[in-house]
């Protein structure tokens, strides 16, 4: 899973973002624009998604 925690805020509690993975290797985001990629070795690509921030 790709999860999302709020660090600044000291939760705990985390949201999941993607679910799911087979074989996940790297995270990154582009948080101007909402934005999670993460790379699938088994599939061979780069994939993305929209997060939402408020929803932590």
């Amino acid at each position: 899973d790709v999860r999302l925690v709020d660090a600044e805020a000291g939760r705990t509690e985390s949201a999941v973002v993607v679910s799911d993975l087979e074989d996940a290797a790297a995270v990154d985001f582009l948080f101007s624009e909402g934005l999670i990629f993460w790379t699938d070795v088994s599939e061979e690509a780069i994939k993305q998604t929209y997060y939402n921030v408020s929803t932590i």
